[in-house]
């Protein structure tokens, strides 16, 4: 789905008593893709995304997506929470077996999620 005619990884579509909208969490331009915690692997992995829409202060929304390893989750997981609605900065946790899998095979279809 495209919001402001860009095509984002990120975007909240709003309906308000005014009508309907988006804003941009981030952009594709601006991600970066790193372990949840570098002393252990195994918590998982996770996409930030940055330069989004304006927000309070001069700052820019921005998105983070933790795919937080769960050997019990089957298929590919399952969405667990977000942080921060209503804030500058988004924090999406979910849960997978695959976040955990540290190789190209996994990086690849993560990279794209």
């Amino acid at each position: 789905k495209q919001c402001q005619s860009l095509a984002s990884p990120a975007a909240e579509f709003l309906t308000t008593p005014i009508g309907e909208g988006c804003r941009l969490l981030g952009t594709l331009a601006k991600r970066e893709f790193k372990l949840i915690d570098a002393s252990n692997p195994k918590k998982g992995v996770e996409m930030k995304y940055s330069d989004g829409d304006q927000c309070d202060q001069g700052n820019k929304r921005s998105v983070t997506i933790k795919f937080e390893c769960n050997q019990q989750m089957g298929g590919l997981g399952d969405f667990k929470s977000v942080d921060g609605q209503g804030t500058c900065d988004y924090v999406y946790h979910y849960q997978t077996q695959y976040g955990s899998k540290m190789s190209s095979r996994m990086f690849c279809p993560l990279a794209n999620f």
